[in-house]
C-alpha cells in the first residue's frame, strides 16, 4: 500500500477497531454491531483529514446517524471500556 491516506486510515483502523467495537457492542443490538462499526470507519475515511493521527492522545471518534447527527463520541484516549 503506497497511498499515504490509505496507510493512515489503516493505522487508525487497526488502533481503534477493537475499542470501537467494544463500545458499540455494549450499546446496540448484537446483530447491528458489525454494521455500526463499519459505518464509523466509513465516516473516518470520508473525514480522514479531521481524524487524529494514530497514537495521538487527543480526539474522539463520533458515532453519527444517516442524517449526520452525532449519536455518541468515543474518546480515542483513555478507557472507553467503562459504561
Amino acid at each position: 500500500m503506497t497511498d499515504p491516506a490509505a496507510q493512515r486510515f489503516d493505522a487508525i483502523y487497526r488502533e481503534n477497531v477493537a475499542p470501537v467495537t467494544a463500545y458499540v457492542r455494549r450499546r446496540t443490538a448484537p446483530d447491528a454491531v458489525a454494521d455500526v462499526v463499519a459505518d464509523v470507519f466509513v465516516v473516518c475515511w470520508q473525514k480522514l483529514e479531521h481524524v487524529p493521527a494514530p497514537g495521538s492522545r487527543r480526539g474522539d471518534i463520533a458515532l453519527i446517524d444517516a442524517n449526520g447527527a452525532t449519536l455518541a463520541t468515543i474518546p480515542v484516549e483513555g478507557n472507553i471500556d467503562a459504561p
